[in-house]
């Protein structure tokens, strides 16, 4: 009777790459302290810290609606705009501005206060004149994002940020709130592919399990939250579900 090869496994301790990037020779050629590649890490003589810096992939916004503009006005790449009562905000606030002519005016910026009613960004372009048309702005949520979920499809990701009680897909600048009415803004999340399409499945252990299949964001059904059918008719390829 044969007996079972019984594996074993062997753990061993990978040093942290403090001789730097290795671009130059072939992995036979590399020393063990060399890194293949290093993406956002800064070698150091005793260890590796994560490159310093950041930049501003997206803001989420208040929920308080848009801000009146009264004028923008520019001096080279600072733009001064003026608003129609008292803003509110502190220096190094982010503001979203849209609608503006000429539209160099709008983007997120990230400001300056000099008055109440007056604060001023730095334009990644300059405009040929000062606004025409002001349009509006949106103020920057102080809502902390707990967590960051990357949703990976064939096509590319989409990133997602759950904060207080509402998930936003963070990669559009502005954000975009996209799911309301989570118990918990700390959530565990894994990307699963099966026959059906590619999937993000979040949890926090509070609400139902939450799932993102590519164009929306859904509970799982439980036994408190499954509803009866009555039935499903179809006419066509449309089907009526009562």
């Amino acid at each position: 009777m044969a007996v079972a090869k019984k594996f074993t496994a062997t753990t061993t301790s990978v040093p942290a790459p403090i001789g730097g990037w290795n671009g130059r020779d072939s992995l036979a050629n590399m020393q063990p302290l060399d890194a293949v590649q290093l993406v956002n890490w800064y070698p150091t003589p005793t260890d590796v810290t994560m490159r310093k810096g950041y930049d501003v992939t997206s803001i989420l916004t208040t929920s308080t609606g848009v801000k009146t503009i009264s004028s923008i006005t520019h001096s080279a790449l600072v733009a001064t705009l003026t608003t129609a009562t008292d803003h509110g905000l502190t220096t190094g606030a982010y503001v979203s501005i849209t609608g503006t002519t000429p539209a160099a005016y709008s983007g997120v910026f990230k400001i300056i206060v000099i008055s109440t009613t007056a604060f001023t960004y730095t334009l990644t372009t300059l405009p040929a004149n000062n606004a025409t048309v002001v349009g509006t702005y949106l103020n920057q949520a102080i809502t902390p994002i707990n967590t960051l979920m990357n949703y990976t499809q064939t096509s590319g990701y989409k990133l997602f940020g759950a904060a207080g009680t509402d998930i936003w897909e963070t990669v559009a600048n502005p954000a975009v709130k996209v799911f309301s009415g989570i118990t918990s803004d700390k959530l565990q999340s894994v990307n699963l592919t099966n026959s059906a399409g590619q999937f993000l499945i979040a949890c926090n252990g509070v609400d139902p399990t939450m799932i993102y299949n590519g164009t929306s964001w859904f509970y799982l059904a439980t036994t408190s939250t499954a509803q009866t059918i009555t039935s499903i008719t179809h006419v066509g390829n449309v089907a009526t579900l009562t």
